[in-house]
């Protein structure tokens, strides 16, 4: 029997044994030890150490040839109550673990790379489960989580690459830092009400995930919450979220849409950093500042609308773009970053003064619609402005890209049906010839 001492020497090397057939007659065989905490008696049941405290038994170790475990619910007459720290920790060979209702607590790396595992139960008795404890069970498919835990905690599922599904019990509240890390078949994760916290990095790496329905309860996301979630297309923040860390959201390559509540305060660094499908977002009135890289890479998008006429944006080229140099991925020379779509923002805000510093595109929203049928916005209601609604209304009509940006779609549609045709050409060209021969007043009298 080899006790095993947990070290970062022995988390970072491969157990290799053969597979021996779990062993069923081992009688309990004791020694006297003392803990610096509390005395024990050491014995072993079958392949398994425990330690004997008096009044409870905790299972310690067990020989890493192992394919089958049946904890037993009593040894020496005394309840089994909990699964120690490490007690099966490389378990290479391990395929199944039946717990009883007797066990409470499951310690620390207590099935740390049992990478033949591929599913357990764990009863409703328990109660705590320790940081780490199916890190590296990389078989594991599923696992019934028990009712009376209130948290995931830190790197418990990490590199799982096997896990595809998990649902979170209504008694957890939050998810602690890298939980589900590298388990890059995760597809979908279900959050209770109730739940509050999504830790640093607890979803980051997890590849196939492709939807992630956020509580209304949720109030933070830690750093990298999301982060390289390479098939998430779409995430809803609910008004409850306050906070959201660094690089949340860096490299979700197919993230097409984020809507951001009103409660939000910031966005950090690299928030949106390599969201490569993202095409347009909207920073509420409540974020205050928006960080180094935040929407760097973000190659197709089109439009960004700041609502904040104050807000702290950081001061450089690569806060927003949607294009860089491969050459220079890390330099902050401006010939390497440019933003070819359109910062939409109050007329003398910061977004404003962001855009016009950088020589990128800036629309004014409190101009929307103010002047209705002037589409160029050159102050004159002419032919010119009937044709280019004519041009915006064929590449409607065939699938093409619009040819106008947000302002000029809402001086465009004359007659406010929500759409863009030769209608509203119509009435610029009868306005225009109204006016040619000494008509007045506006457009809209005219209509």
């Amino acid at each position: 029997m080899n006790i095993r001492k947990f070290t970062a020497s022995i988390l970072a090397c491969t157990v290799i044994g053969a597979a021996v057939p779990f062993a069923q007659t081992a009688s309990p065989q004791l020694s006297i030890t003392a803990s610096a905490s509390e005395e024990y008696t050491e014995g072993t049941y079958e392949l398994m150490t425990y330690k004997n405290y008096g009044s409870y038994i905790e299972i310690a170790d067990c020989d890493t040839s192992v394919t089958a475990v049946d904890i037993p619910a009593s040894i020496d007459g005394l309840p089994v109550t909990s699964v120690g720290k490490e007690a099966f920790s490389h378990c290479l060979y391990l395929t199944s673990v039946v717990i009883p209702d007797s066990i409470t607590s499951i310690g620390s790396h207590a099935f740390y790379n049992c990478e033949s595992l591929t599913n357990i139960t764990l009863p409703d008795s328990v109660s705590s489960i320790g940081a780490c404890a199916f890190y590296y069970c990389e078989s594991l498919k599923s696992i019934k989580l028990p009712n009376g835990i209130t948290a995931i905690s830190n790197s418990m599922f990490k590199e799982c690459t096997s896990l595809s599904s998990i649902v979170i019990p209504d008694s957890v509240t939050s998810t602690g830092e890298s939980s589900f890390m590298g388990c890059d078949v995760l597809t979908s994760i279900e959050f209770p009400e109730g739940f509050t916290t999504i830790g640093r990095f607890s979803f980051c790496g997890c590849e196939r995930l492709t939807s992630a329905e956020l509580p209304d309860t949720l109030t933070s996301i830690g750093d990298a919450g999301f982060a390289s979630c390479y098939s998430l297309k779409s995430i809803s923040l609910p008004d409850s979220v306050s906070s959201m860390g660094d690089s949340v959201f860096t490299n979700c390559f197919d993230l097409e849409s984020a809507e951001l509540p009103d409660t939000l305060s910031s966005i950090g660094l690299k928030v949106f950093n390599g969201c490569e499908s993202l095409t347009n977002i909207t920073i509420p009135a409540s974020v205050t500042s928006i960080g180094k890289d935040a929407f760097r890479n973000t190659s197709v998008l089109e439009g960004i609308t700041i609502l904040n006429p104050d807000c702290e944006i950081y001061d450089s080229f690569a806060t927003i773009t949607n294009a860089y140099s491969d050459a220079y991925p890390d330099s902050d020379d401006r010939t390497d970053y440019y933003y070819n779509g359109i910062i939409f923002g109050y007329s003398g805000s910061t977004a404003q003064e962001y855009a016009e510093k950088y020589g990128y595109k800036f629309a004014a929203l409190d101009m929307m619609g103010k002047n209705i049928g002037d589409i160029n916005s050159d102050g004159a209601i002419n032919a010119l402005d009937a044709s280019l609604v004519l041009t915006e209304y064929a590449a409607n009509s065939t699938g093409q890209a619009s040819t106008l940006d947000d302002i000029a779609k809402s001086n465009a549609d004359v007659n406010s049906d929500g759409a863009i045709n030769a209608l509203d050409a119509s009435y610029i060209l009868s306005y225009y010839a109204y006016t040619a021969t000494g008509g007045t007043g506006s457009i809209l009298e005219f209509i």
